[in-house]
């Protein structure tokens, strides 16, 4: 039978409290690790389903546009096909997938001409490019998309095209190395067929190291990483105080790293 006085003085020790608050503890803890080990399992599964050969769900497409919306700004009237790298080593020759690996995530937009290059596990933006279209096939860069896979679709690889295009140019010589503006404009139209040289002249400060397109409207931020990624330069904004060229989509000055 069970001492009631024996069990009263016993609740009123300090040895019940502690055991009391350990108990309290312990519950603490496990109710916290049940949710951490929740939480992972979650992200695990989500990695899951960010595969290298599978399928998103759409639910997953959706949590990736949120994720690159809240990095850079989307066409607000277009819903994205979402493509899965899931073998770089086909890609790694094309410029657009230069940083490329397993696992990342290309969201392109046809309409709006735009291919983002995002990676979940980093929650960063490798690449933007704008998408030409091409007898109804999308490539990026003038590359198909290949080595990707999406929830209804795969690719098949296309021997890379230099990109077309129709933006007209203005070139500066930050340089006193004679003729690189004219050598410049030769790789320029090389890698763009179709890109027009509109001005061609010297920078008022000679002493620029490194090359740097600038987006002169402001309106084609994509494109002009599309031009310095397959030129090997930078993009960067218009030196202050200076004026910018009102015929050219473009300028880009050049710098000594360009000879």
């Amino acid at each position: 039978m069970i001492d009631m006085d024996r069990v009263k003085r016993f609740l009123k020790t300090p040895l019940f409290w502690i055991i009391l608050i350990v108990l309290i503890l312990l519950c603490g803890i496990s109710v916290a690790g049940f949710y951490q080990y929740r939480r992972v399992t979650s992200e695990l599964t989500k990695i899951k389903e960010t595969p290298t050969g599978g399928q998103l769900t759409d639910e997953r497409q959706r949590e990736l546009i949120t994720e690159v919306a809240a990095k850079i700004m989307l066409p607000a009237d277009e819903k994205p096909t979402v493509a899965v790298v899931s073998d770089i080593n086909r890609l790694k020759d094309q410029q657009f997938f230069t940083s490329g690996q397993n696992g990342d995530v290309v969201l392109i937009y046809m309409n709006s001409r735009k291919a983002i290059l995002y990676r979940p596990s980093e929650k960063k933006i490798i690449e933007v490019a704008p998408v030409n279209l091409s007898n109804n096939e999308a490539s990026i860069s003038g590359e198909q998309v290949a080595g990707t896979t999406t929830p209804d679709q795969n690719t098949t690889q296309v021997t890379p095209t230099p990109t077309t295009m129709t933006e007209t140019f203005a070139l500066r010589n930050g340089t006193n190395i004679t003729g690189l503006a004219r050598s410049f404009e030769d790789e320029l139209v090389q890698q763009f067929p179709g890109a027009t040289v509109v001005e061609r002249a010297n920078a008022a400060n000679r002493n620029y190291t490194t090359t740097v397109v600038v987006d002169v409207s402001g309106t084609k931020p994509a494109m002009a990483t599309q031009i310095a990624n397959a030129l090997g330069v930078t993009t960067g904004a218009l030196p202050a105080g200076k004026i910018a060229p009102a015929n050219a989509d473009f300028l880009i000055i050049i710098g000594s790293d360009s000879q």
